[in-house]
């Protein structure tokens, strides 16, 4: 299985030389730490040799997902709304919003 971010990559590859012997597994921290008792060597290898190019630096959770989709699909709506219809010219003037009035 491939890695779904940088940060599980480079956790992957930590957790991959404490298990191994190269590092102390004290000087892990966080995720790695868990990698190192509940995945074998291979599956450490899989993650940690995923490529980083492409990859988001850390994975989104599903909770963010569904808001990033809602605030596009906002946006995008809103967008199609014309400026006169919402009591906007172009110039900025009659908004209420502007420092001058």
């Amino acid at each position: 299985m491939p890695a779904k971010s940088k940060s599980q990559q480079k956790a992957a590859g930590a957790a991959l030389s404490a298990k191994r012997g190269e590092t102390d597994k004290s000087d892990l921290k966080g995720a790695s730490r868990e990698m190192v008792d509940s995945m074998t060597e291979k599956e450490l290898e899989e993650l940690a040799s995923t490529s980083r190019k492409g990859s988001p630096n850390t994975c989104p959770s599903p909770r963010r997902r569904g808001m990033v989709q809602k605030d596009r699909r906002f946006f995008r709506e809103a967008s199609r709304i014309p400026l006169p219809a919402l009591g906007l010219d172009r110039a900025g003037g009659g908004s209420g919003l502007g420092p001058g009035e």
